[in-house]
């Protein structure tokens, strides 16, 4: 059995790069997002938001993609460790804190020496002693417990971190129905078996969620470990489909001026293609019963199908050797090593660099497109570099200090008392 899927990895890098590129791109063009004339700053920008395949649109179908992702590494993960439920959910909390807590410091340290920037959590609106005090408390509390446990809820210091509590929760959920169903399993394949039928029942009960996409990582990698999901050799066109047809559906628009397919898709979710972005899509089966659906991190009809494109992603990975091929690919496997760091740090990254390099340049009269395209340039490469630094110094040691957490934790855990004489 193999210890690590590094195409996977690899897949995990492109997504990270895919929202540094979004968010790049719509923060100097919101038309491309949202199709309004009233933000467009082209004559083409608002005709391009609603076409398929645009995947600079492609930021929640990137974190779909992380989601499900991280369902498919954790139960390989959770089925090969020995850890008790509470190591393994120390490790994961600190795996996922160390590198956030780092990276808010950073972007206060950024806020601090921008004039303009409201510090969250200041007492005041100034750079005083009681100002910096408060925000620096609440960055801490916003990573070292908001970011994973309660979520977001007005000024942060990283938008980003809206992902990491239902990353954290799912993390959790997961970590439950591992643990219930090795109580109950005798050997290790049927542990594999009734694992993966749990998070296909999981994924029934909240495929109208974001945690439904780890019940949906988890399916599949019990199908991959049961050697029930393998490549579709000499069927290299239908692959190739079912690609372009998860990118279809991955890169759904928010925009009105979206295709006509998308909004009967919409409408085949059961909600209006005008308040697509904003209601949620509701499960059959608490209506049917008659009760409230209690079910956090509820997916708009545009985010479900983004969703159902990421699900679509992972599986024809594994029908196609070629792909993993292209996901073993050197860069692709850098950027992977990144990809944690990158996604964290590269909003702070745009408000220095990004910012900073356009207004530079649009000073000079260089046009506004050709100033927004050097910014953006810059502020990716920037990213990169930025995130490869923290790779080594920060997400490297956060990696084995959880580990290493986990072993200790359930060392004492497990540790007989000492008999008494």
């Amino acid at each position: 059995m193999k210890s690590r899927f590094p195409y996977l990895d690899g897949l995990r890098g492109l997504a990270a790069l895919l929202v540094v590129l979004h968010h790049g791109t719509i923060s100097h063009d919101w038309a491309l997002h949202s199709g309004l004339v009233s933000d467009s700053k082209f004559s083409w920008d608002v005709a391009v938001s609603g076409m398929p395949f645009f995947l600079l649109n492609g930021g929640d179908f990137a974190v779909c993609l992380f989601l499900v992702l991280s369902g498919f590494v954790l139960a390989h993960s959770f089925l090969h460790s020995s850890l008790g439920i509470f190591a393994s959910a120390i490790k994961r909390y600190t795996r996922l804190t160390m590198p956030i807590v780092v990276t808010s410091l950073i972007s206060l340290a950024v806020g601090i020496l921008t004039p303009s920037f409201a510090l969250p959590g200041a007492i005041g609106s100034g750079r005083s002693w009681l100002d910096l005090v408060g925000a620096l408390r609440f960055c801490l509390v916003e990573a070292l417990y908001n970011a994973t446990v309660t979520g977001l809820h007005g000024a942060t210091y990283n938008g980003v971190l809206w992902t990491i509590p239902i990353e954290f929760h799912g993390s959790l959920l997961l970590l439950l129905v591992f643990a219930a169903t090795r109580r109950i399993a005798r050997t290790s394949s049927t542990w594999t078996t009734l694992a993966g039928v749990a998070c296909f029942v999981l994924f029934l009960l909240t495929w109208h969620s974001r945690l439904g996409l780890f019940g949906a990582g988890a399916t599949l990698y019990a199908l991959s470990a049961t050697d029930r999901l393998r490549p579709l050799d000499g069927r290299g066109v239908w692959v190739a489909a079912l690609v372009v047809f998860a990118l279809f559906l991955g890169t759904m628009p928010e925009s009105p001026e979206r295709i006509s397919i998308y909004n009967q898709l919409i409408r085949l979710v059961g909600e209006a293609p005008e308040v697509a972005a904003g209601a949620t899509v509701r499960h059959p089966l608490p209506t049917l019963l008659g009760v409230h659906d209690p079910t956090p991190y509820r997916l708009s009809a545009i985010a479900f199908w983004h969703s159902v494109g990421a699900i679509l992603i992972l599986w024809t990975i594994f029908l196609s050797r070629t792909i993993m091929r292209v996901l073993n690919h050197g860069f692709c496997q850098w950027l992977g090593r990144l990809s944690f760091p990158l996604y964290l740090i590269h909003t702070t990254v745009y408000r220095t660099v990004g910012l900073g390099v356009y207004g530079w340049v649009a000073a000079r009269g260089i046009p506004y497109g050709v100033s927004s395209l050097i910014a953006i340039a810059t502020y990716t490469l920037a990213s990169l570099a930025a995130a490869d630094v923290l790779a080594r110094t920060v997400e490297r040691p956060s990696v084995r200090r959880s580990r290493e957490l986990g072993q200790w934790i359930d060392a004492r855990l497990k540790r007989k008392p000492a008999p008494v004489p």
